[in-house]
């Protein structure tokens, strides 16, 4: 009995033995691959992420060079003797700007059904209460809520104050955003913070500058600092970054194209009703342009407007932000005003840079440069 005790015994240890092993054979098997997989999967990730950040920021580089054109171009638009009126011009370019993108939408749906076997109708819907609503609609009408608030009181304020100093005020843009962002609920990271802080210091370095006709002679020339154009400017400031902040949520799920589309419409309806108020009564929309007929040159900025700083920037930012965040989009818009103070010493002979301008511009340089540390880290 105890023999056979210890023989049942015995090879019951062996027993344990052997599946004890073998876990760890089959875990040492099993684990091995994955090390190899795990570096080149990271690295893929990796390497896609830093791709889509440098394409984004392209997209977003290219809206501030289009935006940089925007405030000198309207400036001569309203140094012109009987000129349009800032009404005049946010309808043209609204009307403009969504009839193009518009069109470009129709088609490029139109080829896109003609190339697909699926004629079922397509695009997210939103729940809102017990009805389903295009995302498409509620986007377009509250991303162009901000963007034509946005527009019509930056142009009413380029119309009041002068190209360089409406360009640089604009930059409080800097400040609201990462603070919106962090009220809904986003996270900017302390290098952003610290980025959009510097962002904002520039900004305010160019208006100190009172020397070869800066941006701060031209504060004391309007009579100080607020007058009523800037506060329209800072007003505009908020829209464009509850805009900045609001559209990449909307980004993850429409197209581009198709968000571009919905908030021009949208300016392209207020600027309308505006419009129809301005007019007096009895009059015409010639009457808020007396000289349309003689001034085409002015016909030339009002396309500029509309087609570049217009359309495509509403395409183009909507794409870029797809791809960055809010935060780091609005370091890349802190450029906006180097470029308009370049391009307002072109086309501008009223308007020069001083040294402290050329300081802010670099600072604005160096809070990209930050910011991109959030990214690398």
């Amino acid at each position: 009995m105890d023999s056979g005790l210890c023989r049942r015994q015995g090879s019951r240890f062996h027993v344990k033995i052997y599946s004890r092993i073998t876990e760890v054979e089959e875990t040492t098997t099993v684990a091995a691959p994955m090390e190899e997989v795990s570096t080149p999967a990271a690295t893929q990730v990796e390497s896609s992420g830093m791709r889509q950040f440098l394409q984004g920021n392209a997209y977003l580089l290219a809206v501030a060079i289009l935006w940089g054109s925007y405030t000198p171009v309207l400036k001569i638009l309203f140094n012109l003797e009987d000129g349009p009126t800032p009404e005049l011009v946010a309808w043209i370019r609204g009307v403009l700007q969504a009839t193009i993108l518009g069109s470009i939408l129709l088609s490029s749906n139109y080829l896109a059904k003609a190339n697909s076997d699926d004629a079922s109708p397509g695009g997210h819907t939103t729940q809102i209460g017990s009805f389903e609503v295009p995302t498409v609609l509620i986007g377009a009408l509250e991303i162009g809520f901000y963007n034509c608030g946005a527009t019509l009181l930056q142009t009413e304020g380029i119309s009041m104050s002068g190209a360089i100093r409406a360009a640089f005020l604009i930059q409080a843009t800097a400040l609201w955003t990462p603070l919106l962002s962090t009220l809904l609920g986003e996270r900017p990271a302390l290098w952003q913070w610290v980025g959009s802080f510097i962002a904002l210091c520039s900004a305010l370095i160019v208006t100190l500058d009172q020397k070869m006709g800066g941006a701060g002679q031209a504060v004391l020339d309007s009579g100080g600092f607020p007058n009523t154009g800037d506060l329209y400017i800072l007003g505009a400031t908020v829209s464009y970054s509850l805009a900045t902040v609001r559209i990449p949520s909307y980004a993850k799920n429409l197209s581009p194209l198709e968000l571009a589309v919905g908030k021009s419409s949208v300016l392209a309806l207020v600027a309308s009703a505006l419009l129809l108020y301005e007019i007096p009564q009895g009059g015409s929309i010639a009457s808020l342009w007396p000289a349309y007929q003689e001034q085409m040159s002015a016909w030339g900025c009002l396309l500029w407007a509309a087609v570049f700083c217009g359309a495509l920037t509403a395409f183009l930012h909507v794409k870029g932000q797809s791809l960055v965040s809010a935060t780091e989009a609005q370091l890349v818009f802190s450029t906006v005003p180097l470029w308009s103070a370049i391009i307002a010493a072109i086309i501008l002979p009223n308007e020069h840079l001083g040294p402290l301008t050329w300081l802010g511009g670099a600072m604005m340089i160096v809070a990209g440069i930050v910011s991109s540390k959030s990214k690398t880290q």
